[in-house]
């Protein structure tokens, strides 16, 4: 595992993005005892306009939390493609979803991109406000970041009333992922794209 992870979830406001960087960061603090950071950015509409969060995660102190390069950007719409178009480089693995985001605009293209299409499978099973849950789904299982059944186990107890959707959401997430990997990565765990 990296000793230090920096990721970058990026959307529009409403899409849940400050409480899905809250439950990345506690699930490292809270059942995993290392350290993390956590900084939100927003635009000036309440929803609908850009917003972002970015999250580190260290097995160390954590002495500066900006995120300078992430390892790990998520698209959740194209307000965020279009305002990280410029900073995406190659070497960031990037997971977008693609009912919503049209990636052309990035004007590097990363060697590691996973278009799942978010908000079609959400909508599916009625579960719009759990978007961001899915989201983290792919992320834990593509990097491996923190374990997934220690982020389940955090959204459900967070969350009782909503644990059996929440639960669908993590794991259709995480099933995503996998069928958006090239077949040579299928059924691994990344340790650090």
């Amino acid at each position: 595992m990296n000793k230090e992870w920096q990721i970058v979830i990026a959307g529009s406001g409403g899409q849940g993005l400050m409480l899905a960087g809250n439950i990345l960061s506690r699930t490292a603090t809270q059942k995993e005892d290392r350290n993390a950071t956590q900084r939100n950015f927003y635009g000036p509409e309440k929803r609908g306009g850009y917003a972002s969060t970015e999250v580190k995660i260290s097995d160390e102190e954590i002495i500066f939390p900006n995120v300078e390069e992430a390892d790990v950007i998520i698209l959740l719409h194209q307000a965020a493609a279009n305002e990280y178009a410029g900073r995406v480089t190659e070497n960031m693995t990037v997971i977008y979803d693609s009912t919503e985001v049209d990636i052309s605009v990035l004007k590097e293209k990363p060697k590691h991109c996973y278009g799942i299409p978010m908000t079609d499978m959400i909508r599916s099973i009625h579960a719009v406000q759990s978007l961001n849950i899915m989201a983290l789904g792919a992320l834990c299982r593509l990097t491996g970041v923190v374990k997934e059944e220690n982020m389940l186990a955090l959204v459900c107890e967070s969350f009782p009333k909503n644990t059996e959707l929440n639960t669908k959401a993590f794991k259709m997430g995480a099933e995503s992922i996998e069928q958006a990997m090239p077949a040579a990565e299928q059924g691994r765990v990344s340790n650090g794209f």
